[in-house]
């Protein structure tokens, strides 16, 4: 799976089908995904967001949504998001309670995960767990 650091969001983001957002929350990430960002996805695509809720304007995501496919929140800003807020009427966001990841095991797990791919990979064999 291709990533592309943070300089090359512009480049890559019209031909992205899936833009999944690790960011960490600092100075430089807070409200990237905004609605020059928004603009610059496909139509059709998938946005997920499962590293900090203010790395997104939630107003332009929804601004956004009708030329999405739809998006997937696993933090939102603020948390808990207030039971009022639009993002939860909106039949194409589905909102999860930050539970991406922090499992114990998990991390054990994932690693060797990782690298047995890592192997089948280096060996030009196909990856587990490969999605299309």
């Amino acid at each position: 799976v291709p990533t592309h650091p943070i300089g090359e969001l512009d480049e890559f983001l019209p031909g992205a089908d899936y833009v999944a957002n690790i960011l960490p929350a600092n100075a430089a990430s807070e409200r990237l995904f905004d609605a020059a960002t928004f603009s610059k996805m496909r139509e059709g695509a998938l946005f997920m967001n499962i590293g900090r809720g203010t790395t997104v304007d939630q107003d332009a995501l929804l601004a956004a949504l009708p030329r999405l496919a739809a998006a997937y929140l696993d933090v939102t800003d603020p948390e808990p998001l207030p039971k009022e807020h639009p993002l939860w009427r909106e039949p194409k966001v589905v909102i999860t309670p930050h539970s991406a990841g922090g499992h114990r095991g998990e991390d054990v797990r994932l690693v060797r995960h990782f690298l047995a791919n890592l192997a089948r990979f280096e060996a030009g064999e196909t990856l587990m767990d490969r999605v299309m």
